[in-house]
């Protein structure tokens, strides 16, 4: 049982350390659409929204991972 609980914490870790590689990945990315992003949530309730609901999503990602690694 001992190795058996091994494997699935290194499992874990390394799906976890892959999930927290591709979500810093993805934040400089979006970061290149943000003013553009601003610019539209100046003119457009729904766009402000998105523009939030993206924001809370990467990183909400993020911080779970990185808490579970």
């Amino acid at each position: 049982m001992g190795v058996l609980t091994t494997f699935l914490a290194l499992a874990l870790a390394n799906v976890s350390g892959y999930c927290l590689y591709h979500s810093a990945q993805s934040i400089p990315k979006l970061q290149q659409y943000e003013r553009k992003a601003e610019k539209a949530a100046e003119w457009s309730n729904v766009a402000e929204k998105r523009l939030w609901d993206t924001r809370y999503t990467v990183a909400a990602g993020f911080v779970m991972v990185w808490h579970t690694s």
